[in-house]
């Protein structure tokens, strides 16, 4: 036996399933923002450690000298 769907129950579903593709397009994107968040955060940090190190280096080159 067919199933007949009435254009209401058809306009339901379609409706539905925009939302669940909206949700998922959100979370990716949220997703990749938050990414993309991190490797900036690990850049931050390996430019502070580069220049606590310089700094590090010429306080002990300074300190030679003296």
């Amino acid at each position: 036996m067919m199933q007949t769907f009435s254009p209401n129950q058809q306009a339901g579903t379609t409706q539905q399933q925009q939302l669940a593709l909206q949700q998922q397009a959100q979370q990716q994107a949220q997703a990749q923002q938050q990414q993309q968040l991190a490797q900036q955060q690990q850049r931050w940090q390996a430019q502070q450690q580069q220049v606590t190190y310089q700094l590090v280096a010429h306080q002990s080159l300074l300190g030679s000298i003296n």
